[in-house]
């Protein structure tokens, strides 16, 4: 009887005299089990895209149910990670315990689906709109909010109107239009809606339509706005249709109906980490991707989250099992860590490069962030910070060096940003995407796994370079 089969044999008793249920499938190595050391491997044939493709297909399925943060799914998936990450035997993190990092974090979670009608002059209900075809409920940072309102509808004409304080707007709904938004700062359309009494706001979102309306209103914990809502009024992103359908509505004397219950709940989570340590203990290298996204949407469908970023999960992944199996102590610590909170505001990677002793003397961080998309875009080298610059030309050479396309970015941020405010080099790569995530149709079916396997092999060739 071979070693792995008694294994098994134990398991399963110990599961059958215990009556617990049986783990997620680990993915297994497709590379022999034999020792080897940096000068005998070959990424690209130990790199296993077979594994890579079960890790991203197990972390965007069903039952994770788009590991949102605060949610069992996501602690399911944290779960997943630690229990891979000990299948390897890969130490945990030096800053973790058992694979994980435990914080505190404020996320938001919605009760019910927001709703949106139009309702005639008799109080009937002349048109009802569909949450995310149609409109989003936006939230304010921190403020849970549970209200029902039938509210007369008020046109901003100009930027005129925002002029006069004295407004009483108690019982109505403002609608602002994109082109009024675009010559009044958003600080000014809250403070004037605090001033007045506003109880419902209503904006048309045109710029970004194809983005947010597509995709990005399918973020379950909703859309969110820097800001305070004192007054508890309600507040709705509209399709540019829609805006128009609530304007023309205003004349015939029908009001709008409007109706939200969420809150912002502080809630456990962890960060995931290992580590193989180094001979110089004081030198770090971190590969990095966020493990969360963004839900369910409380009408029977959920955002798998197989691109964002269940790839950049299943690479970190990978190229921990790939370097654990590397019987050759590395010349620097190595850190694999996957963060919790990205969608709801970095929180994960924020807290860790709060709560580490990584400095920009001693750590370097290479983040992921939706690596895999089956559109033709180049890698994306993301900073936001100059002294990321160098690890940006160090990253593209070597990609250079591979016949892999490259452009940089110091726009928009990911997990990187947290730790580049610190002063640590720090970049994310990234396949922009943006049409792609944030939706139920971001499917493994809807990504290429070939692609993320090929970013896992550059950055195992360009750590066996650069830290072996």
């Amino acid at each position: 009887m071979n070693k792995h089969l008694s294994i098994c044999l134990f398991i399963a008793l110990i599961l059958a005299l215990t009556g617990c249920t049986e783990p997620a499938d680990i993915p297994q190595s497709d590379t022999p089990s034999s020792t080897i050391t940096s000068k005998d491997t070959n990424p690209s044939n130990d790199i296993s895209t077979a594994n890579i493709e079960h890790t991203i297909s197990e972390l965007s399925s069903e039952k994770y149910a788009g590991r949102l943060t605060g949610t069992t799914g996501n602690n399911l998936a944290v779960d997943y990670i630690a229990d891979y990450f000990a299948s390897t035997g890969i130490e945990s993190a030096d800053f973790a315990s058992n694979y994980r990092q435990d914080y505190t974090q404020t996320v938001f979670l919605m009760n019910s689906t927001p709703k949106l009608s139009l309702l005639d002059e008799y109080g009937s209900t002349a048109k009802e709109y569909e949450f995310l075809d149609d409109f989003t409920n936006a939230v304010m940072d921190g403020v849970s909010l549970k209200n029902e309102k039938v509210l007369e509808m008020v046109i901003a004409d100009d930027a005129s109107f925002f002029k006069d304080r004295q407004k009483d707007l108690s019982g109505k709904a403002l609608l602002i239009s994109s082109e009024i938004r675009g010559i009044i700062e958003s600080d000014e359309i809250y403070s004037f809606c605090k001033n007045t009494g506003t109880e419902g706001l209503v904006l048309e979102e045109t710029e970004y339509q194809d983005y947010v309306y597509g995709h990005l209103i399918r973020y379950s914990s909703l859309y969110r706005y820097t800001g305070d809502n004192p007054n508890g009024f309600m507040f709705y992103l509209v399709e540019q249709d829609i805006f128009k359908d609530l304007s023309d509505s205003k004349d015939k004397n029908f009001k709008i109906h409007m109706e939200s219950d969420y809150e912002a709940r502080s809630s456990n989570a962890s960060n995931i980490a290992a580590m193989i340590p180094g001979k110089k203990t004081s030198t770090n290298l971190v590969i990095s991707a966020h493990m969360d996204h963004v839900g369910d949407n409380l009408n029977g469908t959920y955002n798998p989250g197989a691109l964002d970023n269940a790839s950049g999960t299943a690479t970190v992944m990978e190229l921990a099992r790939y370097f654990s199996s590397i019987d050759q102590e590395p010349d620097i610590n190595l850190y694999f860590v996957l963060f919790n909170g990205e969608e709801e505001n970095l929180y994960g990677s924020t807290y860790l490069a709060r709560n580490s002793n990584f400095t920009s003397d001693n750590t370097t961080v290479i983040n992921m962030d939706m690596v895999g998309s089956k559109e033709a875009l180049p890698l994306t080298l993301l900073s936001s910070y100059p002294h990321s610059e160098k690890l940006q030309d160090e990253l593209a050479d070597f990609a250079d060096d591979l016949g892999m396309e490259t452009q940089y970015s110091n726009e928009g941020a990911s997990d990187n940003l947290p730790f580049e405010m610190k002063g640590i080099p720090s970049v994310t790569l990234i396949h922009e995407d943006m049409d792609g995530i944030h939706y139920p149709g971001d499917t493994l079916d809807n990504m290429d796994v070939n692609r993320t396997a090929e970013i896992a092999v550059f950055l195992a060739e360009f750590i066996l370079e650069t830290a072996y």
